[in-house]
């Protein structure tokens, strides 16, 4: 199974998720991505993180028209922060893989110095890295070590975040362009966000 893992809170789900997904597909010939959204992320203990049924239903519809799109529930099945070393375990534990691809975006990559075991995660896995600003994708020299176990996408920019997408629903504003319409459609119609 040559499969990618796309871990995010994904609160909501929105196009830059989906297009990068996509293009991550294509460039590195995979067969499929899996989903991975974080149960309560590490990084955001201090944020109010949408229920994992809210995000879960999103993320289906979201995915529904790509047939090698799909969801996994490790994280969200699990109680507490969602460490990313632990994810690794009960991927290798569940399928049949040595080393898991995950995917993340440059700015977890510059800060992957302050994440649980980030060493022991680098060694165990291999990530492919997106664009998640208009900073160079560069490898930082702490993770020189480790060269080999990381790539680099070339998936275009899209600058769109679920915080602002958050921000413009609660205050009123354009969604347009920025969600898939089966999510902006179920957000609308379960006043989610509001």
């Amino acid at each position: 199974m040559n499969t990618a893992w796309f871990c995010g809170t994904f609160d909501p789900v929105h196009l830059a998720h989906l297009r990068v997904a996509s293009h991550i597909l294509e460039e590195f010939q995979l067969d499929s991505i899996g989903f991975l959204p974080s149960g309560q992320p590490p990084n955001k203990l201090n944020q109010s993180v949408s229920p994992a049924a809210i995000r879960l239903e999103l993320l289906g519809l979201a995915i529904a028209h790509e047939p090698r799109f799909f969801i996994s529930t490790i994280e969200t099945d699990r109680q507490g922060p969602s460490y990313m070393i632990d994810t690794i375990a009960i991927l290798k534990s569940v399928y049949p893989i040595e080393a898991p691809v995950l995917m993340m975006g440059s700015d977890n990559l510059a800060s992957l110095s302050t994440w649980k075991s980030w060493q022991q995660l680098i060694e165990q896995s291999r990530l492919i890295v997106f664009r998640k600003d208009y900073s160079d994708l560069v490898l930082p020299g702490f993770l020189q070590p480790w060269s080999g176990h990381i790539r680099f996408s070339s998936a275009p920019l899209l600058d769109i975040s679920s915080t602002d997408i958050r921000r413009r629903i609660r205050e009123g504003e354009p969604v347009d362009f920025l969600l898939s319409d089966p999510v902006k459609s179920r957000i609308f119609e379960r006043q989610y966000y509001h």
